[in-house]
């Protein structure tokens, strides 16, 4: 508040806030005001420095405390909100994170929520810096969680549509299988292959 009724014109005052911030362990308030005197030009370069060093061992501090959230609703078998809270946890590490994101996804399984599995699964795929093996593990993995959304006729007929590239076809095919199952997938990727389609409108609707 000194900073924003002085009109800005003591980046210092954004520093010691975000080293408060970092005291009282607020690590999500610290993040937003690092990030701020980060990019801010009338900052000197020894202060914005800071403030990225700073940024870094922050998120990792705000990452490891949303894992122990994380690792405490696993422990209680409460899987939706540990994958919930491992998904944060990676958002807050600045998407770099693999091993929480392979944790979100085995819990997200765990929990029935095969979408968010999926989704899990194929952001940890590609993850910048993430190895050969765990790659492939990944694609493996949200493939086994797709092919357990078949069952129902037109689920199975949209997705042989899907792998075969016939994206119009499988988008009319898996919004049937949602409308009969309710299965989140089916709608996601219908609006997904309505737009590889280029069937721009009906995909707007579908998002």
């Amino acid at each position: 508040r000194a900073y924003e009724m002085t009109g800005g014109q003591f980046p210092k005052q954004l520093r010691n806030a975000a080293k408060a911030y970092t005291t009282g362990a607020l690590f999500e308030e610290a993040v937003q005001v690092w990030e701020r005197l980060a990019n801010l030009p009338r900052a000197d370069e020894a202060m914005r420095r800071e403030a990225k060093e700073q940024l870094l061992a922050v998120r990792t501090l705000w990452s490891d405390q949303l894992k122990g959230q994380g690792d405490a609703a696993h422990k209680g078998r409460q899987s939706r909100s540990a994958g919930d809270a491992y998904v944060r946890a990676f958002r807050a590490s600045g998407r770099s994170r693999g091993d929480v994101l392979l944790l979100a996804a085995k819990d997200y399984e765990d929990a029935k929520r095969r979408d968010d599995a999926h989704l899990a699964y194929a952001a940890l795929e590609r993850l910048v810096g993430v190895d050969a093996a765990t790659a492939t593990a990944a694609r493996d993995n949200g493939q086994r969680v797709l092919q357990a959304t078949r069952g129902h006729a037109a689920a199975n007929l949209g997705l042989d549509w899907l792998a075969s590239g016939q994206h119009a076809k499988a988008a009319e095919q898996l919004l049937i299988a949602f409308d009969a199952t309710r299965e989140r997938m089916h709608l996601r990727l219908a609006a997904h292959a309505l737009e590889t389609a280029d069937l721009h409108d009906q995909a707007f609707a579908t998002w």
